[in-house]
């Protein structure tokens, strides 16, 4: 595990030394979870393949665009 020092230095050279103070500050040695990038971008990456169906691209367009099965495609665009 870490040290407090070694964590601190990772988080500065990550999101620079004013945000990581602002963080810091805000969670005041308290926990938070980070989701993953997939996450955070897959009800934006749906939206856009809703979008793109709605102006007419197909299921076969639509899964080469976005690297998903056809099937998954579809799951999408009927929710």
């Amino acid at each position: 595990m870490r040290n407090t020092f070694e964590s601190y230095t990772a988080l500065v050279e990550m999101i620079g030394e004013e945000s990581a103070l602002k963080l810091i500050k805000s969670v005041d040695g308290g926990t938070i979870y980070v989701p993953k990038h997939d996450t955070v971008t897959r009800q934006q990456r749906n939206e856009n393949i809703r979008r793109d169906y709605r102006n007419g691209m197909t299921y076969s367009q639509l899964h080469y665009k976005y690297n998903l099965t056809e099937r998954q495609i579809r799951k999408i665009t009927q929710s």
